[in-house]
């Protein structure tokens, strides 16, 4: 019975991304500016132009899991990538195409693929190896996440690269969850309005986004990658706000952080 609820929520959470992505495609990148804001773009572009540098081949592979409306996608294009986008809403994968009709030069190097990241992981036909994963805000939306991890590893040539981004910590308790609770919704109070200005309806992440809630425990990733064979590059812990006042204030209380992002490396002699 348990493996029965166990792949019936799986199906659930799949199906709700489906749906709520579908919705929220057209207005992704304005109501997240915690990941497109200035600032976090720069620090993304720094991380990326890392990769890039460790990777000292002439045209790298990457897989970008998740790849939503083309984040990394075109970042990686345009650092002279061959890129795999792959995602489940073909409403997000609609905006990447729309991007790409700007980078002539880089069209034939870009492969999309619309399908729930595990069953592409996992088909008999994928077996191609990538020098560079990608997952960018992505683990929270998947089910069975240290699987596709695992999976995603087994993709990776010797001295191949994993890159894993904006994915929340565990929560705590105390007066810094309370601070927190409170400079989130200072922090999307604009973005409520212009919904509401506009008309939009707030969605249901309850499953689309399962494990936000909860948060996770980066130690446990880190700890499960070094078992596989893969050696962290760095793991850093930040606080990704929309706005420019309520990153000031996070920093004057000095709230503990609330985001992890890591970069490891596939060891030769695994």
């Amino acid at each position: 019975m348990i493996g029965k609820e166990e792949d019936d929520l799986t199906n659930r959470i799949y199906d709700e991304n489906v749906i709520v992505h579908r919705f929220e495609a057209p207005i992704y990148e304005r109501i997240h500016q915690e990941i497109f804001n200035h600032s976090t773009q720069q620090k993304l572009q720094k991380d990326l132009l890392l990769i890039r540098k460790l990777l000292d081949l002439p045209s790298p592979s990457a897989l970008d899991i998740g790849c939503g409306t083309g984040n990394i996608s075109v970042k990686l294009l345009k650092l002279g990538f061959r890129v795999t986008a792959v995602d489940i809403s073909q409403e997000m994968l609609g905006i990447l195409q729309e991007k790409v009709k700007g980078l002539p030069e880089n069209h034939y190097n870009l492969r999309i693929v619309c399908e729930n990241i595990d069953s592409f992981l996992t088909s008999t036909e994928e077996i191609s190896q990538y020098d560079c994963i990608t997952m960018n805000s992505v683990l929270h939306h998947l089910p069975r996440y240290l699987n596709t991890i695992t999976a995603a590893c087994k993709l990776l040539p010797n001295e191949g690269l994993l890159y894993i981004s904006h994915e929340p910590l565990q929560k705590k308790d105390g007066i810094a969850a309370h601070i927190h609770k409170f400079l989130v919704k200072a922090d999307n109070l604009p973005i409520r309005l212009w919904m509401l200005a506009h008309r939009i309806a707030p969605l249901d992440y309850s499953f689309s986004d399962y494990y936000t809630k909860m948060g996770f425990d980066d130690r446990e990733i880190l700890d499960m990658l070094n078992d596989l064979g893969l050696k962290i590059v760095f793991c850093k812990k930040y606080s990704p706000y929309k706005t420019q006042l309520v990153r000031f204030l996070n920093r004057f209380m000095r709230v503990s952080p609330t985001c992890f992002k890591l970069l490891a490396r596939k060891q030769s002699n695994w």
